[in-house]
């Protein structure tokens, strides 16, 4: 009987503390910005921005995110980009896979990833560790403003 207890118990713990909540209000240092999240559990993060707000779901699955073309003098098409982004929690970390997809006219296709492990700090700051398929690590600091 102790044993159903405790692994109950157990069970409620792991279900109720699987993910962290980011929700808040942040200010982006580098950019000079604000911005907020709104989390849904573990289901989904709302990111509030001046542009307006961008909903990502945490299943782990990879979503086409923005589609743009690159124009060049007179309205000429350079290239197509194609923005795709997987989330998903793996325990304390928001784990972020992006990665941009630049056809151009010539038919040359460039491919871009970046990972990134998202945590907070005890200050409740958001860190942001982001590894790039070029070029180093980067950390960036998003100062909790509420």
């Amino acid at each position: 009987m102790k044993f159903l207890i405790a692994s109950a118990a157990l069970i409620f713990s792991v279900t109720t503390f699987a993910c962290t909540d980011f929700s808040g209000e942040y200010f982006d240092e580098m950019d000079g910005t604000y911005f907020s999240m709104a989390q849904d559990g573990c289901t989904s993060i709302t990111y509030q921005y001046d542009e307006g707000p961008v909903e990502r779901l945490m299943d782990g699955k990879d979503y086409l995110v923005n589609d743009y073309d690159i124009v060049v003098e007179e309205g000429k098409v350079l290239a197509n980009v194609k923005i795709y982004s997987t989330n998903e929690f793996k325990g304390d970390k928001l784990i972020t896979r992006d990665r941009s997809e630049t056809t151009y006219t010539s038919g040359v296709v460039e491919i871009e990833k970046v990972w990134s492990e998202t945590t907070l700090n005890r200050k409740a700051d958001m860190v942001v560790v982001s590894h790039p398929s070029r070029g180093p690590k980067e950390t960036t600091i998003n100062k909790r403003v509420k």
